[in-house]
C-alpha cells in the first residue's frame, strides 16, 4: 500500500488553535440562550462578559483573575 500525501489538518495560525481551546472551554460553563434572559439588554450583557473572558484568556490578561471569574460563575 502506499501511503497518500494526507496530512492532519491544523490552524496555520496557532492563536486561532488557542481561541478555539478558550472557548470550548468557556462555553461549558457560560451556556445560557437568550430565551434564559428577561431582556435583551441582559442577554447582551452575559455576550460581553463571555467575550471580555475569551479576550483575557487569549491574550494573556489578568489571567488568574479571569480563571477566578470562570470558576466562581460555574
Amino acid at each position: 500500500l502506499r501511503r497518500s500525501n494526507w496530512v492532519v489538518p491544523t490552524f496555520e495560525d496557532l492563536l486561532v488553535e488557542k481561541e478555539c481551546r478558550i472557548r470550548k472551554r468557556i462555553c461549558q460553563v457560560f451556556n445560557k440562550r437568550e430565551e434564559d434572559f428577561v431582556t435583551l439588554k441582559d442577554y447582551n450583557d452575559y455576550l460581553e462578559e463571555v467575550e471580555d473572558l475569551v479576550f483575557n484568556l487569549l491574550h494573556d490578561v489578568d489571567v488568574q483573575k479571569t480563571n477566578a471569574r470562570l470558576e466562581a460563575y460555574r
